[in-house]
């Protein structure tokens, strides 16, 4: 078994080694094109960084320092739990008679809102009641600022459907569109009540998550066709003279958490329009748009966003009027920019691996990038309405340093190894071991200049190795040879001629790159391995270090 384990050994030893010295000095520029590859691949083919994005946009949303203010004229008339209780009594529980709707609007209307917005799809007929059915039209018909919610089916269903895209109520040509003649079916959930349809209007609610389940865009409008409808949060917004935005969906710009717009209570507010004498201001809603929705649990419109696991429907309604009445939602940087700075960073960090000193300024000038592109993203959702997304560029970044410095730790270790497995020692054979201790002027070598004698080390083809600490020079146990560094040769006598050109190469690569100045010295002795496994090769470093630092 322990013969086993050791050829195990052996072998994990000799693949390290082999993996260590994986295309040699060119690794930073074959990790570079690689890691660019993969870039462009997520900028322009499959957006495989997109769930780390989205969850770094969630966190940045959810921890802003300034969040924009709710738009004061934005109230939302709540069908909450209170209501359905206060009200169950008289008119059950939901759905309530459309008598009770038709009554609530009357009273909106006649204090002069901006706009009603009902976040209620009226598909069916209540046809328990067919006059208060008649009682909710007629309400509707007399209403000037009332608006309706429609709903847009998966494109799936389209083929099954008779409608056309020019028969949905508030329809309209596309900016860009023929004749009108590519008039594609459609699948859609329409109002039922004739009122409804003959005002127009009507608009999608639709905002669908992604996927993950979080609902972060709203979808603006769709074009189907020649064709474009409208979402009911572009109805109201367009009517107020807003802009409409030129991508179909808008990324949200979040008020914060939910609750954050004015909420009154809808079985309040009924009760006291049904009063001869009032109690509640009659002016309340003049001027506001009021969204009439339920935050109510029971009734299953809570949704997943950013901000909450169950942010009420409604409100997210609120916040797509919100952000295009004022044309604050979210910009995202073009993907093309964010590809051009993880260019720039990887090819940066692939040209300042073999200058900087690893650990020593490569670990602090990583740091900072990565820290600049996430303060420039977190500024952004903070400052302003375009959210510069660099968390990819950065995980890119991440990726090079430490594949990079994994990659070097691993060379520095194979340029260490002084197991016999590594240097090929054969028991009873005598080996020639040269030395070549460096002693810089400085308190250690060059960054640049380690990295070099580590690739010419692991570059060699007679097993010219780094001595480890202690007698290289670092950690407590080296004290005593603080800043030396060793490079040493194990070779049959037959290749010691090999073995001294190219310490003499080293040398002079050495003396060119330390500018401050270094000290070299040689020395040179034989040995028998006697098939010890560990400390051979070591222990004669040490004692050759020791005489180099005696006195003479």
């Amino acid at each position: 078994m322990d013969k086993f384990l050791t050829s195990l050994e052996d072998a994990g030893t000799r693949l390290a080694r082999r993996f260590a010295l994986l295309l040699g000095p060119r690794f930073p520029v074959v990790l570079a094109i690689v890691l660019s590859l993969a870039a462009a691949a997520d900028a322009f083919v499959k957006p495989f960084m997109s769930g780390l994005e989205k969850k770094s946009y969630d966190l940045m949303l959810r921890n802003r320092i300034v969040e924009p203010a709710p738009d004061p004229d934005i109230v939302i008339l709540d069908i909450d739990e209170a209501s359905l209780e206060a009200m169950a009594a008289e008119h059950g529980r939901w759905p309530w008679p459309r008598a009770v709707l038709a009554e609530a609007l009357d009273a909106i209307e006649a204090q002069g809102p901006r706009a009603v917005l009902f976040d209620i799809l009226f598909a069916d007929l209540d046809v328990r009641d067919p006059g208060s059915d008649a009682l909710f039209d007629e309400a509707v018909a007399r209403s000037t600022r009332s608006w309706f919610a429609m709903l847009r089916l998966d494109a799936s269903r389209d083929q099954k459907s008779e409608l056309r895209a020019s028969q949905v109520p508030g329809a309209a040509r596309a900016p860009e569109a023929g004749e009108g003649r590519d008039d594609p079916a459609i699948a859609m959930i329409l109002p039922r009540y004739p009122a409804i349809i003959a005002s127009g209007r009507v608009g999608t609610v639709g905002a669908d998550p992604d996927s993950d389940g979080v609902i972060r865009r709203f979808d603006a409008y769709s074009d189907e066709g020649d064709w474009r409808i409208p979402s009911l949060p572009l109805q109201v917004a367009a009517s107020a003279g807003a802009a409409v935005p030129e991508r179909p969906d808008i990324l949200l710009n979040w008020r914060g958490g939910p609750y954050r717009y004015r909420y009154v209570s809808f079985a309040d507010f009924h009760s006291d329009a049904l009063r001869k004498v009032k109690r509640r201001d009659p002016k309340e809603f003049a001027g506001k748009i009021v969204l009439v929705g339920s935050t109510a649990p029971g009734l299953f419109d809570l949704k997943a966003t950013p901000m909450t696991r169950a942010h009420p429907g409604v409100e997210i309604l609120a916040t797509a009027i919100d952000n295009l009445r004022r044309n604050d939602y979210l910009h995202v940087l073009d993907k093309r920019l964010s590809f051009a700075v993880s260019l720039v960073l990887i090819w940066g960090l692939a040209f300042f691996t073999r200058s900087l000193a690893r650990g020593v300024l490569l670990g602090p000038v990583m740091f900072g990038v990565q820290m600049l592109l996430l303060a420039i993203a977190y500024a952004s959702v903070n400052l302003s309405d375009f959210y510069i997304d660099l968390v990819a560029s950065a995980a890119f970044g991440m990726a090079f340093f430490v594949a990079a410095n994994l990659r070097a730790d691993l060379r520095e270790w194979a340029a260490q190894t002084s197991d016999p497995v590594t240097l090929g020692l054969e028991r009873g054979r005598r080996y020639r071991l040269l030395l070549l201790v460096m002693q810089p002027a400085r308190i250690r070598l060059r960054g640049r200049t380690r990295t070099r004698l580590i690739d010419r080390v692991c570059g060699s083809k007679i097993n010219a190795r780094l001595a480890a600490p202690p007698y290289g020079g670092e950690g407590v146990l080296g004290l005593g040879f603080a800043g030396l560094e060793t490079v040493y040769w194990v070779v049959p006598a037959d290749k010691a001629a090999v073995a001294a050109a190219e310490r003499a190469s080293i040398a002079d690569q050495v003396r060119a790159l330390e500018r401050a100045g270094v000290r070299l010295a040689e020395k040179e002795g034989e040995f028998e391995w006697s098939g010890e496994r560990v400390g051979v090769v070591g222990e004669l470093v040490i004692d050759a270090l020791r005489a180099l630092r005696r006195p003479e």
